[in-house]
């Protein structure tokens, strides 16, 4: 197997917003993505164009450089 023959295949934006859902079903208004899960431009576009907001940034201390949804 090469590298090159790999594709990377991105999260949809039905898991997103499933995952959104569930966060605002326990009162949450922040939703993250871990840096090694790939989010098309596209979907990140498609959540922006909804109202979201979407930046890289840290979680905690811990979950750093992952892609943050607020609403």
């Amino acid at each position: 197997m090469k590298a090159k023959e790999l594709n990377k295949k991105s999260i949809s934006v039905e898991v997103i917003y499933k995952d959104i859902q569930n966060q605002e079903d326990n009162n949450c208004f922040k939703h993250y993505i871990p840096h090694f899960v790939f989010v098309s431009d596209k979907t990140k576009l498609e959540l922006i164009e909804n109202g979201f907001k979407v930046y890289i940034g840290d979680w905690d201390g811990i979950i750093t450089n992952c892609i943050i949804i607020e609403w």
